[in-house]
């Protein structure tokens, strides 16, 4: 044996409009294991007891964006300490040893940037697939309030006085927002 163990999948429908799941099968060290993976229509996969909620989906696009500022922060203080590394011109070895150093730096901040666009790039398929889905809810001020506060980041006081709500409106519209989105996507 090559120590691999043979695993036999089984795709079932849950519910015809939402849900799918996968009966995984493996054979570990001579007993079969049966694996029952759920994955609602949002992709959220549980099996036992792990959940997606509809807070912690529609968070990872805040999540994601806090991310990206971080880094940002992060190549900004990287910039600015590369244009503080200068050649030194005491000697060739030190030269030469100063001019590596500026090139590791730039490397460094090239590597990153390039990074920050992936996860810009990802952050934008997201905030699309997440700002779909919120749409579809039927009532307009769940909309709003989801859109306003996950997608386009805004605190909730900001949301409350951009809409002409009171702080306390804003956050049971959040609550029943969350509810309709929930059911509506079968989370969990």
């Amino acid at each position: 044996s090559n120590g691999i163990s043979p695993i036999t999948v089984r795709l079932y429908r849950k519910n015809p409009t939402t849900n799918f799941g996968i009966n995984l099968k493996s054979v570990p060290h001579g007993g079969y294991q049966t694996h029952n993976l759920q994955i609602n229509a949002l992709g959220a996969a549980r099996e036992g007891g792990f959940e997606v909620t509809a807070k912690e989906y529609l968070n990872q696009v805040r999540l994601a964006d806090r991310q990206i500022k971080v880094k940002l922060s992060e190549l900004h203080s990287l910039k600015l300490n590369s244009a503080q590394i200068s050649p030194q011109a005491k000697t060739d070895r030190v030269q030469t040893s100063s001019t590596c150093d500026v090139m590791k730096t730039v490397d460094k901040i090239v590597d990153m940037q390039n990074e920050i666009n992936r996860e810009i790039d990802n952050l934008v398929d997201l905030k699309r697939e997440v700002r779909r889905k919120i749409n579809q809810l039927d009532d307009n001020r769940y909309v709003l309030i989801l859109t306003e506060y996950y997608i386009n980041g805004k605190t909730w006081e900001k949301v409350a006085e951009d809409n002409n709500f009171s702080d306390r409106h804003v956050r049971r519209l959040h609550g029943w927002a969350l509810q309709a989105f929930r059911k509506k996507y079968d989370l969990f």
